[in-house]
Order: C-alpha cells, then sequence, then structure tokens
C-alpha cells in the first residue's frame, strides 16, 4: 500500500527566521504543494471562526503567513465555514459573520473576504454523487462546490461524538449544508435515565435546540423532532441523567461523516493543515475553552485528510497528559482516548481508508 507524505513543524523557536509564521511559510513552499493553488483561482480557506466564548481557536495570527503565501501565488482567497446545526451565534451567515468578526477574521485586517460557504441559512448546495453506504449525494455546500481547491485548517481537539475532531471531521461536518449535518447526527440521541432527575434545569440553559423540557411531573423529557444529538446535555447533568449508546451510533455517524467528506473533495485539490495545540475536551463549537489535555504538539501538513489525521492520533497516543483537566488525575497519557474511552476514533480512519478517501500509512518528515 502506498504511504502519504505528512510533513511536521515543530514548535521550538529561537529567532524570527525560524518563528512559527515564518515554518509555515517554508512548509507552504515545499515542491509537494505546489500543485494545489494555481494564479488566477477562486480558493477557500475553510476555517473555524470559534464559537463566541471559546478562546482557543486556531488565532488569526496564524493565518497571515498562509494568506500572504497564497497572495503570492496569486490565488483568490476567501475565509469560510458554513452554518451550524444547532443554535448559537453560528447558526446563520448574518451572526456567522458578525462573530468571524468579533474573532479577528474580517476584510480589513487580512484582505480577504469572509463568505459563510452554504448561504444565509445553512440551505445553499449542490450534490455530488457517491453512492456509498450512508450517502447517495453528498450536499455539498456551494461555495466550495464552486471552488477548484481549498486549504482545510483544523484545530486538533477531543469530540463529544466522534472521539476526536481533526481534518476529516472539519470537512465532512463543516463542509455541508444542514441537511448533509443532519443525516450525519440523526443516528444519535440521548437515552435518560429520568428517576434520577431532580428538576434543577441546568439541562434546559444547555441545550443549544431548546429540544428538553421538564413535563408536569417536574422530569425532564426530549423533543424528538428538535434533537439533533450533539451530546451537550451529557457534561451539563449533575445526576448524570443523560447518556448515548455510543456503540451502533457512533460507528454510523463515523461512517457518515467519512462519505461527507468524500463528497465534499470529490474532484477537488487540497491541502490540510493540522494544529495540535490547545488540545481541549471539546470542540470549538461550545462556548467556553477548557484546560488543555495534552501539551503543545506541532502543525501537520499533507494532501491526505486521512493519513493526516492518522499521524495527529499517533501523537496523541504518545503525549502526556497534562493537569488540571478534564482527564482523571490518574491518566499519565494518550489523552483523547481517556477521556471517552467508549468511542473508537481509530473506526473513523479505517472506515475512511476503505470508501479511499486516504492512506491511513504515512511518512512524517519535519520542516526544517
Amino acid at each position: 500500500m502506498n504511504t502519504s507524505p505528512v510533513k511536521f513543524i515543530n514548535l521550538r523557536a529561537d529567532s524570527r527566521t525560524n518563528s512559527i509564521p515564518e515554518k509555515i511559510r517554508r512548509a507552504l513552499k515545499l515542491k509537494e504543494f505546489n500543485d494545489v493553488f494555481k494564479k488566477g483561482e477562486i480558493a477557500a480557506l475553510k476555517v473555524h471562526f470559534g464559537e463566541p466564548g471559546n478562546t482557543t481557536f486556531i488565532s488569526p495570527a496564524y493565518y497571515q503567513p498562509i494568506v500572504e503565501e497564497l497572495f503570492k501565488i496569486g490565488v483568490k482567497p476567501y475565509f469560510s465555514d458554513t452554518n451550524t446545526l444547532y443554535l448559537g451565534q453560528r447558526a446563520n451567515s448574518v451572526d456567522h459573520i458578525k462573530a468571524a468578526n468579533y474573532h479577528g477574521f474580517n476584510l480589513s485586517t487580512f484582505n480577504i473576504p469572509v463568505i459563510i460557504a452554504d448561504g444565509l441559512l445553512g440551505h445553499d448546495t449542490v450534490s455530488v454523487e457517491v453512492n456509498l453506504k450512508h450517502f447517495q449525494t453528498v450536499p455539498v455546500a456551494s461555495a466550495y462546490y464552486f471552488s477548484p481547491a481549498f486549504m482545510v485548517v483544523s484545530h486538533i481537539k477531543g469530540h463529544m461524538a466522534f472521539g476526536f475532531g481533526g481534518a476529516i471531521k472539519n470537512v465532512g461536518m463543516g463542509m455541508v449544508g444542514r441537511a448533509g449535518k443532519y443525516r450525519i447526527h440523526s443516528s444519535t440521541k440521548p437515552i435518560l435515565k429520568k428517576e434520577a432527575c431532580t428538576a434543577c434545569g441546568l439541562c434546559l440553559d444547555i441545550c443549544p435546540q431548546k429540544a428538553l423540557f421538564l413535563n408536569p411531573e417536574k422530569v425532564i423529557e426530549v423533543y424528538v423532532m428538535r434533537c439533533v444529538g450533539c451530546g451537550a446535555c451529557i457534561p451539563a447533568c449533575p445526576q448524570h441523567v443523560f447518556r448515548f449508546d455510543w456503540d451502533k451510533p457512533t460507528k454510523e455517524m463515523h461512517e457518515k461523516l467519512a462519505e461527507a467528506c468524500f463528497g465534499v473533495v470529490k474532484n477537488k485539490r487540497a491541502l490540510y493543515i493540522n494544529f495540535l495545540t490547545d488540545i481541549t475536551p471539546d470542540c470549538d463549537c461550545v462556548s467556553w475553552s477548557d484546560a488543555p489535555v495534552a501539551r503543545d504538539i506541532g502543525i501537520l501538513l499533507s494532501q491526505d485528510p486521512v493519513a493526516i489525521d492518522q499521524a495527529s492520533l499517533d501523537l496523541l497516543e504518545k503525549a502526556s497528559a497534562l493537569h488540571p483537566s478534564a482527564l482523571k488525575p490518574s491518566i499519565q497519557s494518550n489523552p483523547l482516548h481517556h477521556l471517552r474511552p467508549n468511542i473508537d476514533s481509530q473506526y473513523l480512519l479505517d472506515y475512511a481508508e476503505k470508501i479511499n478517501l486516504g492512506n491511513r500509512k504515512y511518512v512524517l518528515e519535519e520542516v526544517s
């Protein structure tokens, strides 16, 4: 089986020429990446602007060298993401662009626009035929469909449903329209231990879809049609009323996520960058940032989304756990796995490889 090259940027720095921005510049100039972007083309710079209240999304400071290198090629880049399935400050394009601006992503700072790729409310998509197990067609956000190339910049961190979030998650969930997101999430709904409910109401405030309510007996219930299976209720409840059956639904979600990613990148040129920094327990969609569970490791680049995510997980498997954090004090290594040991994050990569999204075998090479 072929192996995919994955480049590694060490975070050590002792001068301006060896600073992280300069290392990013050197990595982007490598000959392996020369054929991704073409002069005169419009290219999507897929990012996560961070939910207001979150402070560990990838800082705009890291994007300055990326944008400048794209300008040197003659590319016309734009910052982009899609609207969220759940309610919040990124659920429609008006609020989403305001959130992006609040966090420093705007035309005046970078001289490139912010475009929400799936339109005002998340319905602006183009169907891409894939004929896979769960998806026959994938509703790709229209701006991405019409962009011949993109750069996907992902923050590696924990995730309630997938165990971790990386390049495949950023593409499969983050570059499809609302209908695609719903299909991925539809496998999972919370199971309630109602007798444990004390009617404290904490879950009512945290649910982004307002899908929870107290019945006349003051016991929690779920509006099933509103619930999107995001899992926010689980850590919110001090009585442990909510749980997911992570076995079949999670594997099904992983398969759907990989298939959605396959549809987005079909016939596209793409470069993936994973930041293994500020490795928090939850994704950047939450409106807070918990303490990191692992030290900063580095930055990876590859044209293979499976290889870069596999390399990210492998590096994290060897990483020491940080405390105090969401981890139990006894946990000393493999922090993301121990956060959610019932979720097999490797299954996503295994299935992604089976559908020819990429290779799990890779060669890691440091950028000098």
